[in-house]
């Protein structure tokens, strides 16, 4: 169609020439048929260190589909999941762990992962945080047991084989990005016997997606996107409270600090200021909270509830506002609708007779 090919290689150049091992580790499969079909023998040796088990068990409960593609991956020394979003490529890679049953590497290449990988862990596989290794992200720690890695931080190791070597399963996470010069430098060094990558977009724009299975291996499973109904099957737990409403719909604060607690006591007053102040994005209540809460010792219950009401309807949300109006008084004419009357309460004076005011009037 006559677009730009420039800086697209027409040929995928990933083998090393050495003395020893050529070609990457995701075209043994092609050599073997290769050799095969040459009428020849394909003898391979593997060199691969032994590892101990690690003892865990997977404790989530797989769908038919996860349970599918750990089977098929297991069954496998290399292999690549394709699955989309949302469809459980995490709990996937727990399974495999949980069945492989060996020292693990997790590789991924932001820091959002690597957090979602160690709540997984924990959960699906119960294991001890502290038995859950991290290098890089704002750590510098691996266990032995397993351990999740960003690939920029191994990049930088000077030995990442030796770093490595004592594990016996690797999973990529995101193995889309492998291509990436930094990826790719880092995953061709790990001697580690059994791969597999998780991705949901296995095609890259450059053409460079030969290169994923050449480290991963290829495709085994696919997995679909969840139906909806499996998507919100979700359980719900109602956790009984001392709040209550005389409107259902009407939503109620739930004070945390004593200020707050002192605060919702006013009732539906400090409830509509509340609300008045989240509406227009008020920010640093806590400390007019701790000071409206003190005003009620001060000036009376009744007092301070008029005054917040007040506050409310003219949209003034600080503690200083409720503190002026307070110190107003009683005589502050209250906003009125348009086209109401304005009634102002005048302040109490003695009466007296007009004699007292006469002008030379007798002693």
């Amino acid at each position: 169609m006559r677009f730009s090919t420039w800086d697209t290689p027409r040929f995928i150049r990933c083998y090393r020439e050495s003395l020893g091992e050529l070609l990457p580790r995701g075209l043994r499969d092609a050599a073997t048929r290769i050799v095969r079909e040459s009428g020849s023998t394909l003898q391979v040796t593997d060199s691969y260190a032994e590892v101990a088990p690690i003892g865990v068990r997977l404790q989530a409960v797989l769908t038919p589909t996860q349970l599918h593609a750990v089977q098929s991956l297991a069954s496998h020394e290399l292999g690549m999941l394709v699955a989309p979003p949302g469809s459980g490529k995490t709990v996937v890679g727990c399974g495999l762990i949980a069945r492989h049953d060996v020292p693990t590497l997790i590789l991924v290449d932001r820091k959002p992962l690597v957090d979602q990988w160690r709540d997984r862990l924990v959960t699906h596989l119960e294991l001890d945080p502290k038995k859950v290794g991290q290098l890089g992200g704002g750590r510098s720690k691996t266990k032995g047991v397993v351990d999740v890695v960003m690939v920029q931080s191994l990049a930088r190791c000077d030995d990442v084989a030796e770093l490595t070597s004592g594990y016996g399963f690797v999973i990529v996470d995101e193995c889309h990005d492998v291509p990436a010069v930094t990826f790719e430098r880092a995953v061709r060094e790990i001697p580690v016997q059994r791969w597999v990558g998780l991705t949901a977009t296995p095609h890259r724009r450059d053409g460079l997606q030969a290169l994923i299975a050449m480290h991963c291996g290829p495709v085994r499973p696919t997995m679909a996107a969840p139906t909806e109904s499996a998507r919100h099957s979700l359980e719900l737990l109602v956790h009984e409270t001392q709040h209550g409403s005389p409107d259902p719909g009407q939503h109620i604060p739930l004070p945390k600090s004593q200020a707050e607690k002192s605060f919702c006591s006013l009732g539906p007053a400090a409830d509509a200021f509340l609300k008045g102040a989240a509406a227009r994005g008020m920010t640093g209540l806590a400390r007019d909270l701790e000071e409206l809460s003190a005003l009620e010792a001060i000036h009376g219950r009744a007092p301070v509830i008029a005054a917040l009401e007040r506050a409310v309807a003219f949209g003034r949300f600080r503690a200083s506002d409720v503190v002026s109006i307070l110190d107003s008084g009683v005589g502050v004419p209250r906003p009125t609708r348009p086209g109401e009357a304005l009634i102002v309460e005048l302040p109490m004076v003695p009466v007296r007779p007009l004699s007292d005011y006469a002008m030379g009037g007798g002693s």
